[in-house]
């Protein structure tokens, strides 16, 4: 056997003339000929290749340790595939909210000294290791300051700070506009963050064979080149990084689609490919096996013919997952996954889901690692995800949201729109404690009304209670999630859409019932109130409870009473506060409704028994303490959408040599754009013509100036937008 260059003899099994030959596979392409003495001639096979799919490197943790006001941090080679010689590298993050120095920074062992005193927040320390083949691969950890400690990262169940306060926006490419690519994502980046979210999660980007909402992958490490390609999606990263978004990743790791060549081989090829055992053939006793079907190839699947099940015993096949997934967050620098169906994973091989918490955090230690599976289901947590789907225990009904009282296809039953309204607070008060049984202590719940396989919350319930659970959902513990048309109302279901939003129109523009500027003031709720994103988490009692359902949350000083009210007509609700506040005999507690506006004075006596008049369908969510306050509500301009401008930030900014100036027109005009420098001075105009609706860029060449801030001004109609750039030479 002939292994590019290299000669491996082997013996030929008499019975029925094969033979075996194990040999390390390199990076890259890998040939084999097999050639045979035959009486003297010497017979030559056809070529075998096999391409490994993903570069074999060495494999590192790092981590640090805390004794007194010294860290060390630590750094190991746990897998060496080719034996090369390594070097060490530590760095500490630039963004770091203090600067150290490293002392023995080019050795596996590093140490930092501590101040006396420190700002607080997350350290971050990376290490590079270079091996003697010129590879490079990199990790990361930190630790934490606090007021009290300083802790380091467990990478077996730590999470990142950010990842309490994330608010997601789910978006679906390939519908977000009509026949719309990444860049139309990109120019409406501004006011995606402008609705207050700080997390963006976007369906699979990967090479697919139908496209779609893209799960049925052909090519793991290649993006759709119909939705634009890697480079327009480095570009969307790169937009929402500057307004200060984190980006996850949709992966599906537990099939991969029928026409993926690997399934397509072991088609073709049967028990001779050598991708045979990477799908499931072999019905087990596992949860959700009574979903298993079989096609006509003895490919396994669940409720999608054409995603075959991937073999989750198979270590290559498992391996190949893991580097899918390392690779994009090394390449693009993500900020998570979202991982689709892992609930099938989970079910059959749950210890590979710790070793890629380890893998992928070892890399990047505040990646968001968000599993559609059970939070119900305590393993989930359990070294494993950081957050998991609303759902409830069952198998049957795989995807049972919580709050959905019963599956009708067209239809969206809830508790909120339940029948019986008499039932309704007791429905959910079991929806919220997993019928009282509670959650995993390092649950988080990822929370939505619509998502991409629900119906759309709007038709089936009406604007009141539409808004009414939306403040409810924003006020629970846990992430939660505004899906792509929640924020319009939209009607159709996501698989029914061809698009949500127009090309060179805003995504307000679509709203006619108010819905983005109410999302809006939840999510700067949400983001503004630590009470609401902390893990406390307590059910009161109240009268009547039938229907409504009351809640409190605390961080630290900061105390927020949720009221809901899920019945049409106006309540009178009761309860007491006397355990939760703490007010002197003579004061008066205030209780700021935060949607509303409405302030509810309570005297100290009367504590242990609040009164509260709720009107139907609505929630309250109330902010307690020794005076008043007022948060209003934007109001949405409906009148001024047909005279949208909206002039964004260059990029990339500060910038040396040359800049993109993007704007966006809601109708033809004429535009002009001015440059002036930093005494008012016009220094050039930049543009002074007609456009079309839509998007547009302008470059602006800065070579023959000098460093320093500058101003660009854009004048459409009677409208004017302003913006600032810097020159650094």
């Amino acid at each position: 056997l002939f292994y590019g260059r290299k000669e491996i003899p082997f013996d030929i099994n008499a019975d029925d003339g094969s033979f075996a030959v194990e040999t390390m596979l390199h990076d890259g392409a890998n040939h084999f000929v097999a050639a045979v003495d035959s009486g003297g001639v010497w017979i030559y096979s056809d070529t075998l290749t096999l391409s490994m799919g993903y570069n074999l490197r060495p494999q590192i943790r790092c981590w640090a340790k805390i004794a007194g006001t010294e860290v060390t941090l630590h750094a190991r080679v746990v897998d060496n595939p080719e034996q090369a010689e390594v070097s060490y590298q530590w760095m500490a993050d630039g963004e770091n909210p203090g600067s150290f120095a490293i002392s023995n920074a080019q050795d596996s062992v590093a140490t930092v000294s501590l101040p006396a005193s420190m700002p607080p927040g997350e350290y971050y320390f990376n290490v590079r290791v270079m091996t003697s083949n010129t590879d490079t691969v990199k990790a990361r950890t930190f630790f934490t300051v606090d007021e009290d400690s300083v802790y380091a990262f467990d990478i077996r169940n730590d999470h990142a700070a950010w990842i309490d306060s994330a608010v997601v926006y789910g978006i679906t490419p390939y519908i977000f506009v009509n026949r719309g690519e990444f860049r139309h994502i990109s120019h409406k980046m501004y006011e995606i963050a402008e609705m207050g979210v700080n997390t963006i999660w976007l369906q699979p980007v990967f090479e697919t064979q139908r496209g779609g909402q893209g799960y049925d992958i052909i090519d793991y490490f290649k993006i759709r080149k119909d939705l634009g390609g890697e480079t327009e999606l480095k570009e969307l990263i790169r937009r929402a990084k500057y307004y200060n978004l984190r980006v996850l990743f949709d992966i599906p790791i537990k099939h991969t689609s029928f026409d993926h060549p690997y399934a397509r081989h072991s088609i073709e090829y049967g028990e001779s490919s050598h991708y045979y055992d990477f799908y499931q053939r072999e019905v087990n006793n596992a949860p959700y096996s009574m979903h298993y079907k079989r096609n006509a190839f003895g490919l396994i699947h669940y409720f999608w013919p054409d995603l075959p099940n991937l073999n989750v015993y198979n270590s290559e096949a498992l391996e190949w997952m893991m580097q899918a997934c390392l690779y994009w967050v090394d390449r693009l620098d993500i900020d998570g996954y979202r991982f689709d169906a892992v609930w099938g994973l989970t079910a059959q091989n749950p210890d590979f889901e710790k070793e890629l918490r380890k893998r992928l955090k070892s890399l990047k230690p505040e990646l968001f690692l968000l599993a559609e599976d059970k939070a119900v289901w305590p393993p989930v947590f359990e070294e494993r995800f950081d957050a998991a789907y609303d759902w409830t225990v069952g198998e049957q009904w795989v995807s049972h949201w919580s709050w959905q009282t019963d599956y009708q296809p067209n239809a969206n039953p809830t508790i909120f729109n339940y029948r019986f309204e008499k039932a309704r607070g007791r429905r959910l008060r079991d929806a919220l404690t997993n019928n009282g049984r509670g959650y995993h202590p390092d649950a988080k719940i990822f929370r939505f009304m619509e998502n991409n396989d629900t119906e759309r919350f709007l038709p089936y319930h009406g604007l009141e209670r539409t808004k009414m659970v939306a403040a409810f959902m924003f006020a629970l513990p846990g992430i939660p999630l505004i899906f792509n048309g929640q924020t319009i109302g939209h009607p159709t279901h996501p698989y029914d859409t061809e698009f949500l939003f127009f090309n060179g129109f805003t995504i307000q523009s679509r709203d006619a019932d108010g819905l983005f500027p109410f999302y809006q003031h939840l999510t700067r709720l949400r983001t503004g109130f630590p009470a609401l994103y902390s893990d406390y988490f307590e059910i009161l009692d109240c009268d009547p409870s039938d229907y409504i359902l009351l809640f409190h949350r605390k961080h630290e000083d900061q105390n927020i009473i949720t009221i809901m009210n899920m019945v049409a007509q106006k309540k009178e609700v009761r309860f007491s506060l006397q355990e939760q506040m703490e007010v002197e005999p003579g004061e008066t507690l205030y209780l700021s409704d935060l949607i509303s506006d409405k302030v509810i004075a309570v005297a100290e006596e009367q504590l242990d028994s609040v009164i509260v008049d709720m009107p139907g369908y609505t929630t309250m969510i109330l902010l307690a303490g020794d005076q008043p306050v007022s948060v209003r509500l934007p109001q949405p301009d409906l009148a001024a959408v047909d005279h949208f401008i909206l002039l964004q930030q260059n990029y990339p900014n500060p910038f040396n040599q040359s800049t993109v100036i993007p704007f966006t027109l809601a109708r033809p005009q004429r535009v002009r754009i001015f440059v002036y420098d930093l005494l008012g001075r016009q220094v050039d105009v930049l543009c002074d013509q007609g456009f079309d609706a839509g998007e547009h860029n302008l470059r602006f060449d800065a070579a023959d100036y000098p460093s320093g801030l500058y101003f660009y001004q854009l004048h459409a109609g009677d409208q004017r937008q302003i913006r600032k750039m810097t020159v650094v030479r």
